[in-house]
């Protein structure tokens, strides 16, 4: 019994082993580029936001939003017997709350070979009532474009690129 048990856990490490291998071996999928139409953006007025993904990728939910996200922070000051942090103080996000999101490219299916590159400019009208990027001691409001993509080999990539609204 202790032989079946410990071959079947001998297998299994060899698969998770093969499987990272593999991830390592094929490398991670190359990074989105986001070339902006005017950086701060503008409220009331149309914006556009180029995105380009090098190839090669295939994606099946590649999608863009602008997102403004708002932040609480609490202060505090570090304490312990290691005299090199004593009393520095740090900063610690309490809450984070998207709100408000435009989407600007509903997840799709995206496709570029080696040395090509899949591109879209997108178009929006940030609204007049939207927050402008604040940032201080206590809270903060930021923009950001999110560029979210999967597939069966890398579900749940993220990348986040801040911008600035006025």
């Amino acid at each position: 019994m202790t032989y079946v048990a410990s071959g079947v856990f001998f297998i299994l490490g060899a698969l998770l082993l093969l499987s990272v291998l593999f991830r390592v071996l094929v490398g991670s999928p190359p990074a989105p580029i986001l070339k902006l139409s005017e950086q701060p953006f503008p409220r009331g007025r149309r914006i556009r936001i180029t995105v380009i993904q090098p190839g090669p990728v295939d994606w099946r939910d590649f999608g863009v939003q602008l997102e403004c996200v708002e932040e609480t922070y609490k202060w505090g000051v570090r304490s312990g017997s290691d005299e090199d942090v004593q009393g520095e103080s740090f900063r610690t996000t309490v809450t984070s709350r998207i709100v408000r999101a435009l989407e600007l490219l509903t997840p799709q299916t995206v496709g570029a070979s080696r040395g090509s590159d899949w591109r879209r400019t997108l178009e929006c009208v940030l609204p007049e009532d939207s927050p402008a990027t604040l940032k201080n001691h206590d809270d903060a409001a930021f923009w950001q474009v999110v560029v979210k993509a999967g597939n069966q080999m890398w579900s749940g990539i993220k990348d986040t690129h801040e911008v600035y609204v006025e």
